[in-house]
């Protein structure tokens, strides 16, 4: 028989496995009869004794062929028993290796998953940066409304004191051309008492022309104070075309400022909308990946049973041969000097679950710094809105007496032209209060939608963050189960799934970097 070689580790290299060999049953009759016939003649001393003629070592060759079949018998039943434990251990290898295979499939699956989510966080990234510019714009057009607004009010402010000016002089003018009817009236009258009365002197002369020319000089005056009158209204007339056209320009800016706003609460209805979808999309993908995470478990527990079952199989067909007992020593160190780097990366992970728990509060830190200046500045925005909503009350109490002295100090068509423009200043800042109104309240409408989006964001982080560690639970499991099911297994197996395991562990550690990298992304962004 050749020498045995313990530990070298192959398949089939054993004393079991040489007498498992294929052979024919006479030559197994043969080896048997030799080995027995080798070892009575060892036995036998070089003296002839009685018993050890010719007819008593036929006797003893006929017993040695009859236990060398019976024998033989023996060794070829095990041989078929341990031929069928090998075909069974082989095809419950297969089912494990089918089960690594689908272990596997479901990773890259988690990986396409994660690969998906960054992208929708990207898409989502993308529509909050055009909503910052949208307000941004939104913003800048308020601005641009604003000073128009500013000037137009200068514009009517210049209109009310041309007007205001217009009056006074009309005022003016009206009074003069008043005197002037009464010191004609008084000539007229002179002329007349001057006419009928008799002359006192016997000589008669010629009437000076003075007072005629003085007359004429008066008439020519007045006609000219009437033709300024006239000027003058009609400058006031081109005023009041003027502020009508300014009225109806801001109505429209009014109008189109409307449909601008109801354009962006569309666009936010929208943005709402999508983001209830991915929102849905994203929970059904959840209960997707908890559904796999349960069949994981389902297959662990499986694969642990069969690990079980071929151990038990294992023992019953190592416990013949001792040299099998020393392979078995040497795949056992193996398998503890598995499990010791198996419990080395679980420390590390372990490391690493801290390190993210960690940033997970930074992260909740600097949230609830954000929260409190974002409340701060909620607060001041509310105090200078308060402030600017009271400073507009004041204004509009003061246009109100301005407008009811102006009411009290015109009168006629000059009253009625002061009282149109009132009431065009007075819903000028009506609708002046209405859009700061509405300012406002699109300003608590933005940032309460901010404050939304932040706790959406963090509830989205939340969740992330548990499935990124159910997804590393997944993992470990699924290492820490072909590590174990390597231990029945041979050398050649053992070799390759120390291969799949430090593929895993490299894909893990990938994955770890790439998250916690994305951690920092985020956490930076956050502050």
């Amino acid at each position: 028989t050749s020498p045995v070689k313990v530990g070298t580790g192959g398949a089939g290299t054993g004393p079991a496995s040489r007498l498992l060999q294929p052979r024919s049953f006479q030559e197994m009759v043969n080896v048997v009869v030799d080995q027995q016939r080798q070892q009575q003649q060892s036995e036998v001393s070089p003296t002839r004794t009685p018993g050890s003629g010719p007819a008593t070592r036929l006797l003893e060759q006929r017993n040695f062929t009859k236990e060398g079949t019976s024998l033989a018998e023996q060794m070829l039943q095990d041989r078929k028993v341990a031929q069928q434990t090998q075909l069974d251990l082989a095809q419950q290898l297969e089912d494990e290796r089918l089960k690594l295979r689908a272990l596997q499939s479901e990773l890259d699956a988690l990986a396409h998953r994660r690969q998906d989510a960054e992208h929708r966080s990207r898409e989502e990234q993308y529509r909050r940066e055009e909503a910052d510019r949208s307000n941004v714009q939104l913003r800048h057009e308020i601005e641009q409304l604003r000073a128009q607004d500013l000037g137009v009010r200068q514009e009517k402010q210049d209109a009310e004191r041309e007007r205001a000016n217009l009056a006074a002089h009309l005022t003016q003018l009206q009074a003069h051309a008043e005197q002037d009817l009464r010191e004609k009236a008084a000539l007229q009258n002179e002329l007349a008492m001057a006419q009928s009365s008799p002359p006192r002197m016997v000589t008669v002369e010629r009437p000076s022309s003075a007072p005629l020319d003085q007359i004429h000089q008066w008439i020519d005056e007045r006609a000219e104070l009437q033709e300024c009158l006239r000027a003058a209204q009609l400058e006031t007339a081109a005023a009041q075309v003027e502020a009508e056209e300014n009225l109806l320009r801001l109505r429209q800016e009014r109008s189109e400022f409307e449909r601008e706003r109801a354009a962006l609460l569309r666009e936010v209805e929208e943005e709402r909308a999508s983001r209830r979808k991915d929102q849905q999309l994203y929970e059904g993908a959840m209960e997707k990946e908890l559904v796999a995470a349960e069949q994981a478990n389902a297959a662990r527990v499986s694969a642990r049973q069969m690990r079980a079952a071929m151990q038990e199989m294992e023992i019953g067909a190592s416990s013949k041969n001792e040299e099998d007992d020393a392979w078995r020593e040497k795949v056992n160190r193996e398998l503890m000097d598995m499990k010791a780097q198996i419990q080395s990366e679980r420390n590390a992970t372990t490391a690493a679950r801290a390190q993210v728990t960690l940033l997970n509060q930074r992260l909740m830190e600097a949230d609830g710094q954000m929260r409190d200046v974002l409340g701060s500045r909620s607060c001041s925005m509310d105090g200078a809105l308060a402030e600017e909503r009271d400073a507009l009350a004041r204004e509009k109490t003061k246009l109100q007496e301005r407008c009811g002295a102006l009411e009290r100090e015109l009168g006629g068509q000059q009253n009625e032209q002061g009282l149109m423009l009132a009431r065009v200043s007075l819903d000028h800042k009506s609708e002046r209060n209405a859009s700061m109104d509405a300012h406002q309240a699109a300003l608590v409408a933005q940032a309460s939608q901010a404050s939304r989006r932040r706790h959406v964001e963090a509830d989205k982080y939340e969740d992330d963050k548990l499935r990124l560690k159910q997804e590393e639970a997944i993992k470990h499991e699924a290492a820490r189960m072909m590590a174990e099911a390597q231990s029945g297994a041979l050398q050649y197996q053992l070799d390759e799934k120390n291969m799949t395991i430090a593929a895993l562990k490299g894909e893990l550690t990938a994955f770890k970097k790439q998250q916690s990298h994305e951690a920092i992304q985020q956490l930076r962004r956050g502050w």
